[in-house]
């Protein structure tokens, strides 16, 4: 993993602004890491979504509709700084998993054993929702509404 800044004492003197999205799902998608977009892409290809462990862990994911909101948020405003970029809910991969299934009825949702502990992963206190209190983030149910 790679550090382009330590701190905000290393950034350059320049202002410049860093943002530090969490997991971005939609269409298009070219990565299909483990979460929305893998799960619609093998849903379509093999029928099937493979989930790790029971799928109770909870990550957040982004809708690629509200990121763009979010990085024209911050064009906008000139706000330099790091910060962090994530939707205002968090869920469970089991979840994420039912939903596609409700638009893929014939997917079966599998388990692949894994020792580790359940983990919950929340992101509080955003930049972004305490200066734009009036926005609100596609949930899961209306970003994969909007990808299918």
């Amino acid at each position: 993993r790679r550090v382009l800044f330590r701190s905000q004492t290393h950034l350059p003197k320049e202002k410049i602004t860093i943002l530090r999205p969490t997991g971005v799902y939609g269409k298009g998608d070219t990565h299909s890491s483990y979460g929305p977009n893998r799960f619609i892409k093998t849903a379509f290809k093999d029928n099937e979504i493979l989930l790790f462990g029971s799928g109770k862990d909870i990550r957040n994911h982004l809708f690629v509709d509200d990121l763009m909101a979010m990085i024209f948020f911050f064009l906008k405003k000139r706000i330099s700084g790091i910060f962090c970029l994530a939707s205002d809910k968090s869920c469970s991969f089991i979840y994420i998993a039912r939903k596609i299934k409700d638009f893929l009825p014939k997917v079966i949702i599998k388990f692949q054993k894994n020792n580790s502990k359940v983990t919950k992963r929340y992101f509080k206190d955003l930049f972004f929702f305490n200066s734009n209190k009036t926005y609100k983030c596609f949930s899961i149910e209306n970003g994969l509404k909007k990808y299918f």
